[in-house]
């Protein structure tokens, strides 16, 4: 899994290339999701031509995965069952849309029998405070939705954790738990 930042700058096509022929190394049968930073779609210009070109807009995106997309890859959905648990791992690339978190809520509804492991470019700083993404991935999401455990992030340059207990049958007692991590290396030496 990728939370994004594939590359520095997404107009620059050697950046590109190296990343396909690196990430080309993963078997096209291992369950894989590749997810948009800012530095692979633009901050501002959320232009995802050059990550469709390299990356794909549909199957490549889920190389070997039971799943499936929005908008093109801009979010993506992979099932995954063990022995003992069944999983479903939610991907969110580079800027998030009330219609991205809509089609997430309906498909953690559908699946609510698995358990989510949520993924996303930005959603935690490094003090362990939501970013403007992660207050609306929190809200819409994480908070309301009872089978997230987990959320991924990358983004800020550094790592934090944050947890977060849920009363999910307003009992008076929290009896979920979700787990929150950033983990971002770039500025590490």
């Amino acid at each position: 899994f990728h939370t994004g930042d594939i590359i520095d700058t997404y107009t620059d096509v050697e950046q590109w290339e190296c990343a396909q022929r690196n990430f080309g190394l993963v078997p096209k049968n291992v369950m894989s999701l590749y997810l948009t930073g800012n530095h692979d779609v633009g901050f501002t210009s959320a232009d995802y031509s050059y990550y469709y070109e390299y990356f794909g807009d549909g199957e490549k995106v889920l190389p070997g995965g039971n799943g499936g997309i929005y908008n093109n890859g801009k979010a993506q959905y992979i099932l995954y069952s063990t022995q003992n648990c069944d999983y479903i791992f939610l991907g969110f690339g580079w800027n998030i849309t009330e219609g991205m978190v809509n089609w997430a809520k309906d498909l953690l509804e559908t699946y609510s029998d698995r358990v989510c492991i949520l993924m996303t470019h930005s959603y935690l700083d490094t003090d362990a405070t939501l970013t403007s993404n992660g207050e609306l991935l929190y809200d819409g999401i994480v908070s309301t939705c009872p089978n997230v455990a987990l959320v991924l992030c990358g983004h800020m340059h550094g790592t934090a954790v944050s947890v977060s207990t849920f009363d999910d049958d307003g009992d008076g007692t929290a009896e979920r738990t979700v787990t929150q991590i950033l983990a971002d290396y770039q500025g590490e030496s």
